[in-house]
């Protein structure tokens, strides 16, 4: 193993220690997740054993012998009690579901989160009552063990947690064991097998708590990678049809949507208008004030489009320093007059540290919808036509607009 793999390898233990003992959030809220519908089922298998613990030790407690009465009597009490307490856990793990239903997400979780200790720490309590109660007649402890082991494989606890259960129920049964069991090997015994069920118990709720955070830690991070994805994704989806400085359309994106929406327009017989525009003397701009000058007159250029056009029309740069309007159910005399206004806005920009004043000249033109043409030969048609009256402006003294004919020659 290389230096760098054993780097790896140490940083990877590292944090894997570190979520041991102090998981994130949204790995704990997660596991409270799980917990709740193991608690549901478990708390309903409980409830059914100690119902028929009850049934079984009831005919027990009218035993000859007056010690197995009296323990037959205590085994059907601590049944009895627990049952109850199961149903007081399920009702108030049920009231939390609802609360969190009806908008009380922080009180309902909070609630869950006291029924999942409380319901752990009566499993425990309870195998101790019952292992103090058969020491009259028997040493046996295996009630605790099996609830020591049966609580690390249920629930989901951080090891902090868990170690404070327990450790409070270890030495509960420690106490327990001094009190009821006389003979002093047995108690000895029982109190040591007791320690061991404890630390087996807690052992096996750390290994199962460490495992949980690496699955949801390694969840998690697959979200993110693949929520990354989706972005570079959608970035590469704009690069592929957005003009990168601009974030307008491209010219391939904008021939795209006007030759739909001329085939949409001759279609419902509808005047579709082509607006280009190009801005005047851009070369003295860059040659001025640098590039990064330009950019920024560009980008102003841009956003006066951008906030000028309705929302059903397509604003694109075609390169350079020249833009793109497509006009969907616009004739040229709208379309004339919204060239006008954008004339006017770009001419009041101003774009620090350029002093040149910044102007564009336009061009028209108009697609008449009765036009029976293939989308792709409406589209040149009508690029054509705008792009000669473009150069009809630019010859005329810059910084105006120049109208196509009404009828587009062929």
């Amino acid at each position: 193993m290389t230096n760098r793999d054993e780097g790896m390898a140490e940083v990877a233990g590292d944090a894997r220690w570190r979520a041991l003992w102090a998981a994130p959030a949204l790995v704990c809220r997660r596991a409270a997740q799980v917990n709740r519908p193991r608690m549901a089922w478990g708390g309903g298998v409980l409830l059914l054993l100690n119902l028929v613990h009850v049934a079984v030790f009831r005919s027990q407690a009218r035993a000859a012998d007056p010690r197995v009465a009296a323990w037959a009597n205590g085994i059907e009490i601590a049944h009895g009690a627990m049952a109850l307490l199961i149903l007081a856990l399920l009702g108030a793990l049920a009231l939390a579901w609802q609360w969190e239903r009806t908008g009380r997400g922080t009180a309902g979780a909070r609630l869950a989160a006291a029924v999942e200790l409380a319901g752990t720490a009566a499993v425990l309590g309870f195998a101790v009552t019952v292992v103090a109660i058969d020491q009259a007649v028997t040493p046996n402890v295996s009630p605790f063990l099996l609830a020591s082991l049966l609580m690390g494989l249920l629930m989901l606890l951080p090891p902090v947690r868990s170690l404070l259960l327990y450790l409070a129920a270890g030495a509960g049964f420690w106490l327990v064991m001094s009190a009821m069991q006389p003979d002093a090997t047995l108690r000895l015994s029982n109190q040591v097998n007791g320690l061991t069920a404890c630390a087996l118990g807690w052992l096996l709720s750390s290994m199962l708590w460490r495992r949980f955070v690496e699955h949801e830690t390694l969840v998690e991070a697959l979200r993110e990678s693949e929520a990354e994805l989706r972005r570079q994704q959608q970035r590469l989806r704009e690069l592929a049809v957005r003009d990168g400085l601009t974030r307008l359309w491209n010219r391939t994106e904008l021939r795209r949507l006007a030759e739909r929406e001329l085939a949409l327009a001759q279609r419902h017989l509808q005047d579709t208008s082509l607006i280009l525009l190009d801005l005047d003397r851009f070369k003295h701009i860059n040659d001025g004030w640098g590039h990064p000058a330009g950019d920024a007159v560009l980008q102003a250029t841009a956003g006066v489009l951008r906030r000028l056009v309705r929302g059903s029309d397509e604003v694109g740069r075609l390169g350079g320093e020249e833009f793109v309007i497509l006009l969907p159910q616009t004739d040229l005399a709208a379309a004339a007059a919204l060239a006008e206004r954008l004339r006017s806005e770009v001419a009041a920009l101003v774009c620090p540290p350029v002093t040149l004043p910044v102007s564009a000249s336009f061009g028209v033109a108009c697609m008449n919808g009765c036009l029976r043409l293939p989308a792709p030969e409406a589209f040149e048609r009508l690029y054509a036509a705008a792009d000669r009256a473009l150069y009809g402006a630019k010859q005329a003294g810059r910084n105006r607009v120049g109208c196509a004919p009404e009828q587009l020659p062929p």
